[in-house]
């Protein structure tokens, strides 16, 4: 579900401007991009175009931050990256 202050992002996202064909695009079909770093930050911007390649007037805004934590696989248990949650008890596979 999409939230109404994300709704509204999508809303006020300017045209751009493809480059080799010389026309702008105003039907805007608005993109998510997610990154995730090393350290398990995410963060979640939207966009007016998927990629700025042969495209002027691209914009990115940040709609949302957050932490990854390390949580126990289903299939492998901990993995060896998780500090702190050597103690805790192994996920068995449900079947």
């Amino acid at each position: 579900m999409i939230s109404d202050k994300l709704y509204g992002y999508t809303q006020g996202l300017p045209p751009y401007y493809l480059i080799g064909q010389k026309r702008e695009v105003a039907d805007i079909s608005p993109n998510l991009a997610i990154s995730v770093g090393s350290e398990g930050e995410v963060v979640v911007w939207i966009s007016n175009a998927a990629t700025s390649r042969n495209k002027k007037g691209r914009v990115m805004h940040e709609v949302g931050r957050g932490q990854a934590v390390c949580m126990p696989s289903i299939n492998e248990g901990i993995p060896d990256n998780c500090q702190g949650l050597s103690d805790e008890p192994k996920i068995e596979r449900p079947f």
